[in-house]
């Protein structure tokens, strides 16, 4: 259900605001992306699963300001789609959309998708999402002169490869992963296909005014790890203290969301560590090649139905 029920247009204050929509920013990378975009006089649109989580953040942002708040589950299609139908109801514009919600499942489970859920969250929903999104990006960019699809991937799309490039066979071994099924395992190969994803996105959207841009948002203190089963995550959790903090994770997305230059740059990857600050990299050979990308987009497009 919407915490705040969408208007049937969008209030006269907020007409003319740049807005973003951030999935998963309840908490975490995303709320702190929320409060730079906010503090920088953009309208968000603020997205989570849990009610008192996403309350409390809408009304960090400020009851009289002009944000809304959405409840959905992303790893149903039902959910997916009613919230692109209440952004397209609550807004006239949206200059960014933000895939910040991901996740990392500690044990083999099939989502709503039909898919194994970390690839369904990761993978399936943004494309699914940003599919149904398309129309409102492309008016947003006649309009105002252009548009932008963020990617809050990982690194970690560098650990695995694709298994095949038929789309029928890649959308089938991206459905259920093999057995045993591996935490960590699933979610390489998830922001893998996040990454092939968004830089395919970049080439079909060339010359339409809306940039496709993904991001390694550096190390961050999340939640991710409690997915990651018990050795692995008591592992990842000793060094937390060396990770950084979700506002300093926020930097290289709101750099793609709002950096001039990323009105025009389209198809990169940013990376962010604790020792450098955003910058572009070359993704893994597997996400940046365009059989790669169209392969993972077929599947992805099987996968969403």
């Amino acid at each position: 259900m919407d915490l705040a029920p969408a208007p049937t247009a969008p209030p006269a204050d907020a007409d003319d605001r740049p807005t973003a929509l951030v999935t998963g920013s309840n908490g975490g990378i995303g709320l702190a992306l929320a409060h730079d975009l906010a503090d920088a006089g953009w309208r968000v649109l603020l997205h989570g699963r849990d009610p008192d989580k996403l309350g409390r953040a809408r009304a960090a942002l400020g009851v009289g300001g002009p944000h809304e708040a959405f409840r959905a589950d992303l790893a149903s299609p039902d959910g997916t789609r009613d919230l692109a139908a209440r952004v397209i109801a609550a807004t006239h514009r949206l200059d960014a959309l933000v895939h910040n919600a991901g996740g990392l499942m500690s044990e083999r489970r099939t989502s709503e998708w039909g898919a194994e859920q970390t690839l369904s969250v990761n993978a399936v929903a943004p494309f699914a999402l940003t599919e149904a999104l398309r129309p409102l990006l492309a008016s947003t960019a006649s309009v105002h002169g252009g548009a932008r699809v963020v990617t809050v991937a990982s690194e970690a799309h560098r650990f695995t490869w694709l298994p095949s490039t038929d789309p029928a066979a890649l959308a089938e071994a991206l459905r259920q992963p093999a057995r045993p099924y591996v935490p960590v395992v699933a979610y390489f190969r998830a922001k893998l296909a996040a990454v092939a994803w968004t830089l395919e996105l970049a080439r079909r959207l060339e010359g339409s005014g809306v940039t496709a841009n993904a991001c390694h948002p550096g190390l961050v203190r999340t939640a991710v790890f409690d997915g990651m089963g018990p050795v692995i995550g008591s592992a990842a959790k000793l060094f937390s203290f060396l990770y950084l903090s979700p506002e300093t994770g926020a930097e290289a997305p709101f750099r793609l969301a709002t950096a001039p230059a990323y009105g025009e740059r389209t198809g990169r990857y940013v990376v962010r560590s604790v020792l450098t600050q955003p910058h572009e990299a070359t993704p893994a050979t597997a996400a940046r090649t365009p059989e790669a990308g169209a392969a993972v987009w077929d599947a992805l497009a099987r996968l969403a139905g």
